[in-house]
């Protein structure tokens, strides 16, 4: 379950910057949104299998980045 969130914080958040801010590529950014999204779906879906409370949670997160 750590493997979940820490590909979900530092690859997707850190490529997604990396795209929007250094490169100034949004097009590409917005791509890396969609593979965000699927993310912290899956890291949602993950952690709902083993505590209801804490995939309830989650879901917040996933509605900022949708």
């Amino acid at each position: 379950m750590p493997g979940c969130w820490g590909i979900n914080i530092a690859v997707a958040w850190t490529v997604l910057s990396l795209l929007f801010f250094r490169l100034q590529r949004p097009d590409g950014a917005l791509l890396e949104v969609g593979v965000l999204w699927s993310s912290v779906l899956a890291l949602t879906l993950v952690i709902k299998r083993r505590d209801r409370v804490g995939g309830v949670l989650l879901m917040p997160y996933l509605l900022w980045v949708s």
